[in-house]
């Protein structure tokens, strides 16, 4: 997650798979070019695996490839978060004052390890800012700010 707008009445930050987008963008591509390839030539073993990768590879970067940007609004009093995916774009209010704090939530397995930033509220349950874990470096710098900016006081500006 990246921070795209940082003031003193609005903190934006913003998650965009750009590589996985452009790792299935590459595939879908590829495996187009090798469905004409297969039935130009007749291999129609080459035409129908390659049929079933790219439907794969649709599928995967309709439901995977979302864009979420957090936007905490100090003005408005609003929390919103946007998940836009190439289909829809679902969208969540609430007012700031109801967020309590963002912090890590993490996963390991044997040989990684993952991580994502989760708004906790008051008596509710937390609401993850994205549906995937992220290998690499752990969004603490993002967490931070996001918590820096909900602690200062609302008439501050």
């Amino acid at each position: 997650m990246k921070i795209i707008e940082d003031t003193p009445d609005r903190l934006v930050v913003e998650d965009r798979p750009i590589l996985i987008g452009l790792i299935l963008t590459v595939s879908l591509v590829f495996s187009v070019y090798l469905i004409f390839v297969g039935y130009s030539e007749g291999r129609m073993f080459l035409l129908f695996a390659m049929l079933f990768f790219a439907a794969g590879a649709l599928l995967a970067f309709l439901t995977v490839v979302k864009r979420t940007r957090l936007v905490l609004d100090r003005t408005s009093g609003r929390m919103i978060l946007r998940v836009a995916s190439s289909r829809k774009t679902d969208e969540t209010r609430e007012p700031l004052k109801s967020v309590n704090r963002a912090v890590v939530q993490e996963t390991h397995s044997t040989d990684s390890r993952g991580s994502r930033i989760v708004l906790t509220f008051e008596g509710r349950k937390s609401l993850p800012l994205t549906n995937h874990f992220s290998g690499g470096t752990a969004p603490e710098h993002v967490v931070d700010r996001i918590n820096a900016f909900l602690e200062k006081p609302t008439d501050q500006g």
